[in-house]
């Protein structure tokens, strides 16, 4: 089956360590540029990826309810955070559901 995207010009993304790997391997697959911080930078602070991000001018894809602390409550700069609510128990159905 092919999903169908509509893709913002030069978009990066950056997903954080709690997002299912499958899911950045299925953006690439449509041509998104994603930085996965558990490939390139795992055990990093959640500030130091909300760096990484704003450095890269990328929308934050995450599992983490923390970055919505740090962004919203703290006012730490941020381009834009994607939080995804399904539990890491719940990846077979995150998967197929979330793209």
């Amino acid at each position: 089956m092919k999903l169908l995207f509509q893709k913002l010009p030069d978009m990066t993304l950056v997903a954080d360590e709690s997002v299912d790997f499958g899911i950045v391997k299925l953006l690439r697959t449509e041509n998104f540029s994603v930085l996965s911080i558990s490939e390139k930078h795992s055990g990093i602070t959640d500030f130091e990826v909300l760096e990484i991000a704003v450095k890269n001018d990328a929308l934050l894809i995450t599992e983490d309810k923390d970055f919505g602390e740090l962004a919203f409550r703290l006012k730490y700069k941020h381009k834009g955070i994607l939080f995804n609510p399904f539990k890491r128990s719940s990846k077979k159905r995150t998967n197929k559901n979330c793209v």
